[in-house]
């Protein structure tokens, strides 16, 4: 097809690396969608097993690091000492971390990112905050629908739409609560947490 139309090598391959790239941006939604789904159904097994916060954070902070430092952005963990381990699958809630993280850059042009803990009574909270460019009141009920995405000003590349939808997902499957505080130009804070 390609051949048909004159198309110079260089033409060629940049068609195809188009083509490529869409594709797996096709495979990653479908996989998240069906990956959605089983949670909303209860269908996806936790390994549930005594985990430390903080060595997830760390995992998370691991896969994270390269595009926080791309950025330019400052990193701060903070917060209280979790006096001991508590029960929760550690892939899923580093996936959660990722996700948060991951929205903290996309929509930080400068600043920095805080992840805080904070051990309550019956839970710990874990706050993603960024110096970001915020999100209007009016679309806080959005960042957990699925296909909803904020209009991102900083123009960076768009994700599937799923990724705080498989976060909440995620986090409920615990037991826990997620949301989020955020004011325009100053930034946001995503907040979760697990039962002790």
């Amino acid at each position: 097809l390609l051949e048909k139309h004159n198309f110079s090598q260089e033409e060629r391959e940049n068609c195809i690396n188009v083509i490529n790239k869409e594709a797996e941006r096709l495979k990653r939604m479908i996989t998240d969608l069906l990956y959605l789904n089983k949670l909303e159904e209860g269908g996806v097994d936790m390994k549930m097993e005594d985990s430390n916060v903080y060595r997830v954070i760390g995992e998370a902070l691991d896969v994270m690091r390269v595009q926080i430092q791309k950025r330019g952005l400052q990193l701060e963990i903070k917060g209280d000492k979790i006096p001991k381990m508590i029960e929760f699958d550690s892939e899923k809630i580093k996936q959660v971390l990722i996700n948060l993280i991951s929205n903290a850059v996309k929509f930080t042009e400068k600043g920095k990112i805080t992840i805080a803990i904070k051990d309550n009574k019956n839970d710990v909270q874990v706050s993603v905050k960024d110096t970001g460019v915020g999100i209007e009141k009016e679309d806080f009920e959005k960042v957990f629908d699925k296909f909803k995405q904020i209009d991102n000003k900083l123009k960076t590349e768009k994700g599937s739409g799923l990724g705080m939808p498989i976060a909440k997902g995620i986090v409920e499957a615990h037991g826990g609560k997620i949301w989020l505080e955020s004011e325009l130009g100053k930034g946001t804070t995503f907040y979760f947490t697990l039962p002790k």
